[in-house]
């Protein structure tokens, strides 16, 4: 019941705390990739960091600090954005059949998950 009653104003400083500056976000320099990393988490929690992690091949400890950014900005220089982008995007869609592996109940929920994935577009780099 309490939480019918939160305002958007609360909403969004839950959101923004737990999910956003999480991934501390305000400093991917790519707005998709953080809007992809942000979502992950929100829907994985901490395994919405520690599989990015391993992705960009940083300790996969679930805790977003200096090596894991900058991991993401060199990936990102050397890769390009997008294909940063289309990497993880490929690596939430591994994760998703991993957990059905892992639990065959979840299998229902599969299309759900990856519309939501693939509902994700890159929107390109910002200037």
């Amino acid at each position: 019941e309490r939480l019918k009653n939160i305002s958007y104003k609360d909403w969004l400083a839950i959101l923004k705390t737990m999910y956003w500056d999480r991934w501390q976000a305000d400093k991917i320099q790519n707005q998709s990739i953080a809007n992809l990393l942000v979502d992950w988490t929100w829907t994985s929690g901490k395994y919405g960091i520690t599989w990015p992690q391993s992705y960009l091949g940083v300790t996969a400890d679930g805790v977003v600090g200096s090596n894991t950014l900058s991991a993401l900005d060199a990936a990102c220089n050397s890769k390009g954005s997008q294909a940063v982008f289309k990497g993880l995007t490929d690596k939430h869609l591994s994760y998703v059949d991993w957990m059905i592996v892992r639990d065959p109940r979840k299998k229902k929920f599969r299309n759900g998950w990856l519309n939501r994935i693939n509902d994700l577009k890159y929107e390109g780099d910002l200037t």
